[in-house]
């Protein structure tokens, strides 16, 4: 495996999809919280005080909904006129599923053979590449709340994201799926009381 390959496997993926594990394992977390307490977060010396969870929520939020559209996109699926489709949208240097020996994505194989239906499969896919294109990555007319997108069901889209990732890029691979836990390589988020 060239040092280019690897370095998409190994970093440059986990990466991203370390954007959306946050996102998972805090967003509801923060749209839940308390408006009226306010949120400190402890960095080495230094202590802060957040004032509103929609400081650390929205820009989750928008990560989580790029980042899930950009995947799909390397993965080769994309929409049209409202529907997911397999459609790769590529420039010349964009990384893509055919720079790792591996094909695009039909909707059928990315849709089937979960634990939920097909029709939600593309839901999740569809809502994420709706939040990315009409309320996170441009300024629309368009907003989460005229869009019937909520936090808890883009929780559940980005971490169907990853788990589509894992099984068509690392496992197609041979490769260990990318997992987010204590005595992972790639770091985790955990609730320290509940």
């Amino acid at each position: 495996m060239s040092s280019a390959i690897s370095d998409v496997l190994d970093y440059r993926i986990p990466a991203r999809m370390r954007e959306l594990e946050a996102f998972v394992r805090l967003g509801s977390a923060l749209e839940n919280s308390s408006q009226s307490q306010d949120i400190i977060v402890d960095l080495g010396n230094n202590s802060y005080s957040i004032s509103n969870h929609r400081f650390l929520l929205h820009p989750l939020a928008d990560a989580a909904a790029i980042i899930s559209r950009g995947l799909l996109n390397f993965l080769g699926l994309s929409s049209r006129a409202g529907n997911l489709e397999a459609r790769p949208l590529t420039r010349p240097d964009d990384l893509k599923m055919t720079d790792l020996g591996l094909s695009w994505l039909s909707v059928s194989s990315a849709t089937s053979n979960w634990p939920f239906s097909s029709v939600d499969a593309e839901a999740k896919l569809m809502l994420c590449i709706l939040c990315a294109d009409k309320v996170s990555a441009h300024l629309t007319l368009q907003s989460a709340a005229s869009n019937s997108i909520d936090i808890a069901s883009l929780v559940d889209a980005a971490d169907f994201v990853n788990q589509l990732v894992n099984r068509e890029v690392y496992l197609a691979l041979g490769l260990p799926p990318v997992i987010f836990d204590d005595q992972s390589a790639h770091g985790s988020v955990a609730a320290l009381s509940s």
